[in-house]
């Protein structure tokens, strides 16, 4: 039998999944592309549900106490920093094209 803490992290796991599935279809098919099953809704809005839907399973498991609360928003602005330098190195050996 699976305990709350149990359930809730499957539905992380779950959750993230869906994510690089979203992902992994933008990627192959374009951002603007859609699912034949839901005609009106492009992969780049996939994308932004699954991640909303990754959010609030986070906010879940730390209102549950099960993760620890952090500063979210220093941890955001310190992956953004950290994405933006690795981004610029990435073009300046030619890895990456500038859009």
């Amino acid at each position: 039998m699976l305990t709350e803490t149990d359930y809730l992290l499957i539905c992380a796991d779950e959750e993230c999944a869906e994510v690089q599935q979203a992902i992994s279809k933008a990627l192959r098919f374009g951002l603007g592309d859609n699912n034949p099953h839901t005609p009106r809704q492009s992969n780049a809005v996939d994308i932004a549900y699954e991640l909303a839907d990754t959010i609030a399973i986070f906010r879940i498991l730390q209102e549950k106490n099960i993760i620890p609360t952090l500063d979210l928003e220093k941890l955001v602005s310190n992956k953004r920093d950290k994405v933006s330098k690795y981004l610029e190195i990435s073009k300046k050996l030619g890895r990456v094209k500038c859009n």
